[in-house]
């Protein structure tokens, strides 16, 4: 834009400036003639002038205008030549003419080699020479097809210092050239038709047969062959009849039978390969003894059982397939023979392998590397299908076993592996015992999902265990169910927002110790499978009901799965979800035949000690907590104080008690009739019942519950033994009603007021307020004793205390057991709520009974070990002035006394209460240790 410009404002400026502009092209572009150049460079002693001498700057007239070259300007090659230059010129571009050659020529070894500065790295001039160059038709050419070997033996010839220089292992090669079928061809009949090097290795683009793109590769060299030879599918036809391979029309790898540079005539004159068939080489190897001994003075056999390899799947095929390097020219023939490549047939195995852990380990010659050998064999290899084969699919875990079972040489190397005893767990696996017990070939085995070749680390994004492929390669055999988890929320197709990484099958049923998913140890299992993602929600599930019991072992409770699904997981929100609206009560209904949408609003994974999201239960347990925490606290001060005044009192009166006279005869009389006796039985029995069986299930967490829950026969048969003792509540609760109203109709009138609230009622007087205040001065030494009436201020609290327990705990607990039928008018989260509340009533009335009611009534200094007055009935007259002053007095007064006195209780019957009771007890201190330890590692663990 700022030239057109300046031409259009200033043309004066503008003609100057093309003036220029033309001037300076037509200098550029000016061609130097030979005949310029040889004002200098036809004088021989032109080398002699630089410094140091460069005999390459003198050029032969008569050579240069003879070659391809002769017609060209100098300045064609040597771009930067100008008339007046001096000193050495840049290399001459090739490429500007010679741009394909040259590209091709830039992705060889020769390049490369150049790129690396090897001293003896071939240029263009290496081989077409400087100035004198011809054409390869022209026979005084290097680069002719007779003079090819010729030329490329000045580097390859044995003995060169290119040789030398690099060590290469292929020698000989010009030497074994000259005496094979084509160099005979070239140097004897003069044949020029015949492969030359370039023939095969190309002229420009030479490449390593490494390399996929040589044209000496092993999937390109029959290609290469058949540029001269057109009919090689024909012939072979005729000539071997078919066999050297499997498929119709595939052509054989050259090089299997054909060894390169070696290719030569037989003895009878038939032409391509030396003749060494399988007679000729077991004419020795059929020989038992025949061995041979390696450097390191390994003695290894050379036998090969004819039997064996005739029953081979290579039965078909001559040695010389395999061993291709066999040559008449050494004695024996099979001397210092390579190692036999497998590649030859076995191209895409090979490549895989290669690129396998296995492949990779023995490319580094680890003594420990697996190679084909390992697991096919070596003469009496056999086919998949055959049952002897060690790659026979039932075989196959005991071939891998052969170095990757505990304790053999790979599962050495992997010991700090994350999978150990892989074997080992394989074999106790669904899929191993599908193979080993009932023989399913349908079953899963190690190459099914480590491949047979190509094995990977999982960490490989290759492998077919990498968390990306693992569903793929599953559903080999588990097709449906991948199509039901592809999905799921679980699956990257249908989560395609989530930014975390997706579970895969081997994420629940882990690799190599597959349970059975009927189960119950798989099922065990499945919650801390979901926990490992979902921590909030797998605790909030050991506080419910379902996780309580599933921490007992295998049953048969609810857990993850039976409500979200395994494979087709979807939230809630997804209308095919098992928890939608529409699905959710057949769902529960799965166990709990009789739920109903309101049943289905039960929170599941509700946890009350979450204030924001479940703010009612957080309420109820926090009230419950401050219920249970106050009433122990104030029960356990009276307690102490109770048990430090009395023991001081004993131990003060013991002495003189001990002196008193005592009476001639004992008298006792009736505290309790026969149906308070036995109401008491009922209460400890089922009291202890439902306690034994209920804390075990608050504290599931604890070692100590299981243990229980196993004694008791598992949370089936505890469960059926807690509602037992809570019917056999409700009976005594009926019966004793029934009572009360027995004695109403009995009395024939309605109660008073004053009998209501007189010293034989359970009714709370005033008095009992007066006893309180006055026996807690006692305890702080502020006073007397107080005296007491028939029913104690303590006797009232474990009446109305029993009342309220079994109202707490017995609604809350018939609200559970029968959920199904109230839920018909009930909401589910009233059963959250229920939950709480019964089992921190019945925390509380364990705790108040255990250690409150205990002390009270057999722990006392004055009782100890019991007192058996519930059991018996009877208790001394001396026992009754002490315990009840004011109800004696009232009797002696009435002149009531001795209808109550009774005889002596039964001395076995005595013995025998006291165990019991003792024995109740003592059961009873034994579950609040067990409460203290769970709820100090609740704090503290």
């Amino acid at each position: 834009m700022q030239l057109i410009n300046t031409l259009s404002h200033k043309p004066q400026r503008a003609i100057y400036i093309l003036f220029f502009l033309l001037f300076g092209a037509l200098l550029s572009s000016h061609a130097f003639k030979p005949d310029e150049c040889f004002d200098c460079h036809s004088d021989p002693e032109i080398a002699d002038e630089v410094d140091p001498p460069n005999k390459g700057l003198y050029i032969p007239e008569k050579k240069f205008y003879n070659s391809v070259h002769g017609k060209e300007d100098c300045n064609v090659c040597h771009r930067d030549a100008d008339p007046d230059h001096d000193g050495k010129l840049k290399p001459a571009a090739c490429d500007s003419c010679h741009k394909a050659a040259t590209r091709k020529y830039r992705s060889g070894l020769h390049y490369k080699a150049f790129k690396e500065k090897d001293p003896y790295a071939p240029t263009c001039a290496t081989c077409h020479g400087i100035h004198d160059m011809r054409s390869s038709k022209n026979p005084y050419s290097p680069t002719y097809s007779m003079n090819i070997p010729l030329l490329c033996g000045k580097c390859h010839k044995e003995g060169s210092e290119m040789i030398k220089f690099h060590h290469i292992s292929k020698t000989s090669m010009v030497e074994h050239y000259s005496m094979s079928i084509h160099g005979k061809g070239l140097f004897e009949s003069g044949l020029k038709v015949t492969a030359t090097c370039v023939s095969c290795h190309m002229s420009h683009e030479i490449l390593p047969h490494t390399d996929r793109r040589s044209s000496i590769h092993r999937k390109n060299i029959s290609k290469t062959c058949m540029d001269c030879h057109t009919s090689i599918e024909k012939v072979h036809k005729k000539v071997i009849k078919g066999k050297f391979w499997k498929q119709a029309h595939k052509t054989p790898v050259c090089i299997e039978c054909h060894a390169p540079h070696k290719i030569k005539t037989d003895e009878k004159g038939k032409k391509g390969v030396a003749s060494f068939d399988d007679a000729y080489c077991m004419s020795c190897h059929s020989d038992s003894s025949l061995t041979v001994t390696d450097n390191n003075n390994n003695t290894r056999s050379l036998w090969i059982n004819k039997d064996h390899f005739e029953g081979s799947a290579h039965q078909d095929l001559q040695c010389v397939k395999c061993h291709v390097d066999v040559d008449f020219s050494r004695t024996p023939v099979c001397k210092q023979p390579q190692k036999v490549d497998c590649a030859s047939c076995h191209q895409d195995e090979t490549d895989r392998f290669s690129l396998s852990v296995h492949g990779n380990l023995s490319s580094k010659e680890d003594p420990d590397a697996p190679d084909c050998i390992s697991c096919h064999g070596t003469h009496n290899i056999k086919l998949k299908e055959d049952i002897t084969s060690p790659i026979f699919r039932a075989n196959i875990p005991t071939l891998c076993s052969k170095c990757h079972r505990n304790g053999k040489k790979a599962a050495i190397r992997l010991e700090d592996h994350s999978h150990p005893d892989m074997v080992e767990k394989y074999e106790m696996s669904i899929h191993g015992k599908a193979l080993d017990k009932s023989g399913l070939l349908v079953t899963a085995v190690c190459t099914d999902c480590h491949s047979s070749h190509e094995e990977l680390p999982s960490s490989d994004t290759l492998s077919l265990t990498h968390s990306r492929n693992i569903a793929t390669t599953c559903s080999k055999c588990h097709f449906g169910i991948k199509q039901k988890f592809k999905q799921s929320i679980h699956s990257p197709e249908y989560n395609t927002s989530t930014k975390k990484e997706l579970p895969a099958c081997n994420s629940c049923h882990s690799s190599h110790t597959i349970k059975r998913v009927d189960k119950s140890a798989f099922r065990q299992g499945m919650i801390e499978q979901c926990g490992n993602c979902h921590q909030r929600l797998t605790d909030s599930y050991f506080e419910t009901y379902h996780g309580k019991v599933h921490e007992f072992g295998p049953s048969k409770t609810a857990e993850c799965h039976d409500c979200h699904g395994s494979h087709s997981i979807l939230p809630q929100s997804d209308s095919l979800s098992t928890l939608s609206k529409v699905n959710i009560v057949e769902t529960c209904k799965k166990c709990h035949p009789d739920a109903n949408e309101n049943f289905t609003k039960y929170l599941t994974h509700a946890n009350h000690r979450d204030k924001e999201r479940n703010p009612s239960l957080y309420w109820a347990w926090f009230l419950m907590t401050t219920l249970l925490l106050s009433t122990l606290f104030a029960f356990m001060v009276h307690t102490v104080l109770w048990f430090i005044r009395e023991f001081l009192h004993h131990a003060k009166h013991r002495t003189s008690r001990q002196t008193m006279r005592p009476p001639k005869k004992k008298r006792y009389f009736q505290r309790y009739p026969l149906y308070h006796r036995i109401t008491h039985i009922l209460v400890i029995i089922s009291f202890l019942g439902l306690t034994a069986t209920g804390l075990p299930l608050k504290y599931a967490h604890s070692g100590w519950a299981k243990t229980i829950m196993d004694f008791i026969g598992g949370y089936q048969v505890a469960g059926f033994i807690h509602r037992f003792c809570a019917v056999l509540t409700g009976v005594y609760v009926i019966l004793h009603l029934g009572w009360l109203v027995y004695m109403l109709i009995k009395a024939k009138r309605l109660p008073s007021l004053k009998s209501i609230f007189g010293p034989d009622s359970m009714m709370l007087r005033w008095k009992d307020i007066q006893d309180i205040i006055a026996h807690v001065r006692w305890f702080l030494f502020l006073g007397p004793r107080p005296r007491f009436d028939r029913w104690t201020y303590w006797d009232k609290a474990d009446y109305w205390g029993e009342f309220w327990g079994v109202t707490v705990i017995g609604s809350t607990g018939l609200l559970l057991w029968f959920s199904g039928f109230f839920s018909l008018f009930l909401p589910g989260w009233v059963f959250n709520l229920a939950t709480v509340i019964h089992s921190i009533e019945a925390l509380l009335a364990t705790c108040i009974i255990f250690l409150v009611h205990f002390f009270n009534v057999h722990l006392r200094p004055s009782k100890f070990p019991m007192d058996p007055v519930i059991f018996s009935g009877n208790m001394s007259e001396e026992e009754f002035k002490e315990e009840h002053p004011l109800e004696y007095e009232r009797l002696v007064q009435a002149g009531e006394l001795d209808k109550h006195s009774v005889p002596k209780t039964n001395r076995f019957f005595s013995i025998f209460i006291r165990i019991f009771g003792i024995s109740a007890f003592s059961f009873g201190l034994l579950l609040v240790a067990l409460i203290m330890i769970a709820e100090w590692n609740n704090f503290f663990g």
